[in-house]
């Protein structure tokens, strides 16, 4: 019973740290949306969101360690919306990267406006090959194994590096991500839709 309750309590302060993160998050997002990223403080984030600067630094180590925080967020949310699904990995595989695309944009299209901020200052402040801090390798080796499975069972073209082909989804990912955070309302998840089916099209069992 003790280590029942020590692993409840356990998950409960992960659960915790996690809201709180999501927490100074979205109150950082928010402000940079208001105005800008330079011009927004730790100090500003801090009571915003309601917490101590100490907790701040618990979380992020600077305030440009919260616009990856997101990468972090969309990585867990499909692990769970996985994980909940014991037959996940038996769909087929254009059935599984529809599923991947479908769980990033219920992610992000609440909010366009701030995740045009957040795309912009992102990609103002590193370069696009710098991407594991981002968690989109988590995300790649996701979109690999999908695709090496598909591979096996004939449903997509083998002789490719499952890691190329992996790459290709991906950037139909973000292909499709770039125009919803242009465009005025549009939603994000058939627009992604669109973009993977045009390529699963082309790299089809010949």
């Amino acid at each position: 019973m003790t280590e029942v309750n020590h692993g409840m309590t356990a998950n409960r302060r992960q659960q915790q740290k996690a809201e709180t993160a999501q927490r100074i998050f979205e109150a950082a997002l928010a402000l940079f949306h208001e105005q800008g990223f330079a011009a927004t403080t730790v100090e500003q984030i801090t009571q915003a969101a309601g917490v101590a600067k100490g907790t701040f630094f618990t979380h992020f180590a600077s305030k440009e360690a919260v616009l990856e925080h997101i990468g972090r967020v969309q990585m867990d949310r499909l692990n769970a919306v996985f994980a909940a699904d014991p037959g996940f990995e038996r769909q087929p595989a254009r059935a599984q990267l529809h599923a991947v695309l479908r769980t990033l944009a219920a992610g992000v299209e609440g909010q366009p406006a701030r995740m045009r901020t957040l795309t912009v200052e992102l990609l103002m402040r590193q370069s696009l090959f710098d991407v594991d801090r981002q968690g989109i390798g988590e995300l790649d080796a996701l979109f690999e194994r999908i695709v090496a499975r598909g591979q096996e069972r004939g449903e997509l073209r083998a002789g490719e590096p499952p890691r190329r082909l992996a790459m290709l989804v991906r950037g139909a990912y973000f292909l499709a991500f770039f125009e919803w955070v242009q465009s005025e309302g549009a939603p994000l998840a058939p627009l992604a839709a669109r973009y993977l089916d045009l390529l699963l099209d082309g790299i089809g069992p010949l």
